[in-house]
């Protein structure tokens, strides 16, 4: 049920008791044929009125609501995995207009105080009772199974997307260490290619080194010939 509500004891009136309200809209409303009104009470006993002339007393911009709307929405079957077993129960999107343009002072009065104070205290249905109320609504018995198997297969889905997280986390963990082992074997890598001279260098010592024994080895023969 989709309805527009609103509270026009929110709505502040300048001088509610001057001259203006007791004489020119106690007669307008017809107060003074109701002596067991009192003077001030005018804002409850009608609140359009109260409305209208706060936007004309102070000039600035007022919302107010004139009527109000009741659709009645279709129940069906319902395939929601919420449930623990069987078919659930939602809101289709057909509806029927049980009120049209009612007045929200109607409205207003003949509701509840509050619509919310039932709501925790009621048990949520089981799937037996959910499967009669469906089956009251006119729903066939295959309707409500073919919604019944949804629900469970939406259910097992859920089921493996859970069970799939565990193992999803193990892979980050283990896709994260081994990132973490190259980069460190990158590292090494270019730290021990800095360390070690390169291969062109340590040649040219060693052919300098030879050379140098060539030139050395002749002055000694020449010596030893002396």
């Amino acid at each position: 049920m989709a309805v527009m509500r609103t509270s026009y004891y929110k709505y502040h009136v300048h001088d509610s008791n001057s001259t203006y309200w007791t004489k020119a809209w106690r007669a307008k409303c017809g107060v003074n044929k109701n002596p067991s009104i009192p003077a001030g009470d005018e804002l409850k006993v009608f609140p359009k009125v109260a409305a209208q002339a706060t936007a004309a007393n102070d000039g600035r911009k007022h919302v107010h609501f004139s009527d109000v709307t009741v659709r009645e929405y279709e129940i069906i079957p319902s395939d929601t995995p919420a449930v623990s077993s069987g078919a659930g129960i939602e809101l289709g999107w057909k509806y029927n207009i049980a009120a049209e343009k009612a007045s929200i002072d109607d409205y207003e009065n003949v509701r509840c105080p509050k619509r919310r104070q039932y709501y925790e205290c009621t048990p949520a249905l089981t799937a037996l009772q959910r499967r009669i109320r469906l089956s009251q609504f006119g729903y066939s018995k295959e309707d409500i199974d073919e919604a019944s198997s949804r629900a469970a297969m939406l259910r097992k889905s859920n089921e493996r997307s859970i069970a799939r997280r565990k193992f999803d986390r193990v892979s980050e963990l283990t896709e994260d260490i081994g990132r973490s082992l190259r980069r460190l074997k990158s590292k090494a890598g270019i730290h021990r290619d800095q360390e070690s001279p390169p291969c062109s260098d340590v040649a040219n010592e060693v052919h300098s080194s030879k050379q140098l024994c060539a030139h050395q080895t002749p002055n000694a023969n020449m010596g030893n010939s002396h």
